[in-house]
């Protein structure tokens, strides 16, 4: 997204009543001060980390930084479940292993997409990451997290720039790629929106999206991860996200408007995956990626429009 279309995205986020701001201020207070506590510690941490060249050091203190996230997310899913009383209606999660690496795909509706999938994957896959704009690292206390914990960070994107082969990769994937192998040394699950950005209705109908609730998806990110770390990849994780609230999403989550978030998980063998999406040559083909991602997506509109009909 251009600095504008982001402003904007911003704006339609908080764009709610101010009952559900008023209602939402405690909670999200709350989770900032669980990110603050935790500040201190992991900074320590992540700076021993990036002092001391012996390897097995620097693990030990990974999984210590790690032991950090999950206490984190732990008390953020107290308040979520015990507090505010959201039922995340979910998929069986049990044959997922925190040792294996995992792709997950997911439609993209609020900034508490991020919360929810944190909360109902913490005892079940390792340390969620996700791609982030290098310019996130100036936030509070999100950047020095994002940091700490080696999410790949890449340039903001030109418009100009558009994947449509093998050798027209823009030079922030190529960034991208070299952090996503360096991913490989310690397990993660790596998130990717493939429509880019949230939906919103307005959204939807400025870039005439074919889909009823999704936007268009965007294959080169997607391309772009599984073409570089596609081998260290387990599985591909489907999630398809609905909330019980319409847009905007953020304070109704957390202003106790929305009581359920429905969550459907498809599971994806990623060597079976990667295989059917080869060309003559034996690489990714970007049409196959292209095509099966579209597919899969007007799915998962289907998906989302049974839910919401069933309401």
């Amino acid at each position: 997204m251009s600095d504008t279309e982001e402003q904007q995205s911003v704006k339609q986020e908080v764009a709610a009543e101010p009952g559900d701001i008023l209602r939402g201020a405690l909670p999200l207070a709350y989770i900032t001060l669980n990110l603050a506590i935790w500040i201190l510690p992991l900074l320590l941490l992540a700076l021993l980390k990036l002092a001391i060249p012996i390897t097995v050091i620097k693990q030990g203190l990974y999984k210590v930084m790690i032991g950090f996230y999950f206490l984190a997310v732990k008390i953020d899913l107290f308040l979520f479940q015990s507090i505010l009383g959201i039922r995340f209606e979910v998929d069986p999660l049990d044959d997922l292993q925190k040792n294996k690496n995992y792709l997950i795909v997911s439609n993209h509706q609020s900034w508490s997409d991020i919360l929810v999938l944190q909360s109902i994957l913490i005892d079940h896959t390792p340390i969620i990451k996700f791609i982030v704009k290098k310019e996130i690292l100036y936030l509070p206390l999100v950047g020095l997290i994002c940091w700490a914990y080696e999410y790949p960070l890449v340039h903001r994107s030109s418009n100009k720039t558009k994947i449509t082969e093998n050798k027209n990769l823009s030079r922030d994937l190529q960034v991208l790629g070299d952090k996503l192998v360096n991913m490989g040394k310690n397990p993660a699950a790596i998130i990717n929106f493939a429509e880019g950005s949230r939906f919103t209705e307005a959204r939807r109908q400025k870039y005439k999206s074919p889909h009823e609730h999704l936007l268009k998806s965007r294959t080169g990110g997607l391309y772009f991860i599984l073409n570089t770390f596609g081998q260290k990849i387990d599985y591909l994780l489907d999630f398809t996200l609905v909330y019980d609230v319409s847009e905007p999403i953020f304070f109704k989550f957390l202003g106790r408007r929305c009581r359920s978030v429905k969550v459907r998980v498809n599971k994806f063998s990623m060597p079976e995956l990667l295989q059917s999406l080869k060309g003559e040559a034996d690489d990714l083909d970007f049409e196959k990626v292209d095509t099966w991602l579209k597919s899969f997506w007007a799915g998962k509109d289907r998906i989302i429009d049974r839910i919401q009909k069933v309401r």
